[in-house]
């Protein structure tokens, strides 16, 4: 089983770097506010292979999907099924419509950071290559989660979230 995964995801890595290649509009406004960690420290992988998928975006760190999908997603029952996939390795779906991350990407980000601050952290198998996610870490008994301390947020990186957030809510 396990190289029978290995062999599907050599064979969707072509198809996900001509992908990158080739982002929509939409895609590429939403990467440049995501990329390099500046949506909250969340680190962000675009057009990932999972299984049979690639899926748009992928924050490792929280199991999180994002799709950014034009109308010819509208009730498609491919994405309920690669969906419910996605679910089975313990990875949530969050969609995007072209037109709301191009008319209104505040509103998107702050919609995903609402999401992001809602999931626990997630533990990857094989070091985020977006493959193997096992489940949710469980909290300790002080509450804390068991993620290693370079993945928690500092003090001052929690002061310029709720910066951010303060901003995002102005103009959305």
């Amino acid at each position: 089983m396990r190289s029978a995964t290995k062999h599907l995801r050599k064979k969707k890595r072509p198809v996900a770097l001509r992908l990158r290649q080739d982002s929509t509009d939409a895609e590429m406004v939403f990467w440049q506010k995501v990329r390099s960690r500046q949506l909250q420290g969340f680190k962000f992988k675009r057009q990932i292979p999972i299984g049979a998928y690639i899926v748009d975006f992928l924050c490792p760190e929280r199991g999180l999907v994002v799709e950014i999908d034009g109308g010819q997603h509208n009730d498609s029952l491919r994405d309920k099924v690669r969906d419910e996939y996605l679910a089975t390795q313990n990875l949530k779906v969050i969609r995007f419509w072209n037109n709301d991350v191009l008319s209104n990407i505040n509103g998107v980000l702050l919609k995903l950071t609402e999401e992001l601050d809602s999931l626990s952290p997630v533990r990857v198998a094989d070091g985020g290559r977006g493959q193997g996610v096992r489940g949710r870490r469980s909290k300790s008994e002080n509450g804390n989660c068991c993620a290693t301390p370079s993945s928690q947020p500092s003090p001052s990186t929690r002061a310029s979230r709720a910066g951010e957030k303060e901003q995002e809510k102005k103009y959305a």
